[in-house]
């Protein structure tokens, strides 16, 4: 069941500095997808992970589904979790484990497949991708356009309810761009709502219903592509 994230006057700020993200309010509905564009360092991905319950506000609300994510038991809140993807721009991968057990992981912790069930569908993805080779390295083996790509993989194995892109084409080619393309529109014609960073225009336009822009921690604009005006942290800039 598709899942609903809403922000009430949320903010946020490290110990001990400036708000990042300045009484931020806005919603992502069950198969619409919300891009957020900014410079670098301007809190793309502290808001996504406000979004997502893995970081508190230090002010305002996270809604998920009308629940107030914070103030759910931490049960609750884990069950909630469950329910999005998240694909971390530094790829987030376990140190230790090979690419394959590092797909495998989620797979066999939260799902009920059988053991050939995920080898069979992890060197699917793997195949698609080119990454065949990879399975069994380790994370510090890859280039970050790699570990990159194994993050993707994880996150689309998994179909969850809600899904966090967060910078997705970072050192990525046009097949894979195309790739991700694909997949967030198959995700969105399931009803899955969806929150994207990216430097890629082609996936910007082609993806996004609408965009969502910072500036100094606040919203700057939030609607269609069409009225944003030029959207600063794309490379080059862009005016729509």
């Amino acid at each position: 069941m598709a899942v609903k994230i809403e922000l009430k006057d949320l903010s946020f700020a490290y110990e001990g500095g400036e708000d990042i993200v300045r009484s931020a309010s806005f919603s992502v509905s069950p198969g619409e997808v919300l891009a957020v564009v900014a410079p670098v360092g301007a809190g793309k991905t502290t808001l996504l992970k406000l979004c997502a319950g893995l970081l508190p506000p230090t002010g305002g609300s996270l809604l998920v589904d009308g629940k107030n994510f914070w103030e759910l038991s931490a049960g609750g809140q884990l069950e909630l979790r469950h329910r999005m993807g998240f694909s971390f721009q530094e790829a987030a991968l376990v140190a230790n484990m090979n690419v394959f057990d590092n797909l495998a992981l989620p797979l066999r912790y939260y799902g009920d497949l059988a053991e050939s069930e995920i080898e069979s569908s992890i060197n699917a993805w793997l195949g698609r991708l080119n990454l065949g080779a990879a399975g069994k390295s380790l994370p510090a083996a890859l280039s970050s356009g790699v570990r990159q790509k194994v993050s993707f993989i994880r996150t689309a194995l998994l179909g969850r309810d809600f899904l966090f892109w967060d910078s997705p084409t970072q050192d990525a080619d046009d097949a894979f761009i195309s790739l991700l393309g694909d997949e967030i529109q198959e995700q969105k014609k399931k009803g899955v709502g969806q929150l994207l960073t990216t430097q890629s225009r082609g996936l910007l336009f082609r993806s996004a219903d609408r965009v969502l822009t910072l500036d100094g921690g606040k919203i700057g604009y939030l609607g269609p592509l069409k009225g944003a005006g030029t959207l600063a942290g794309l490379p080059g800039g862009r005016d729509l």
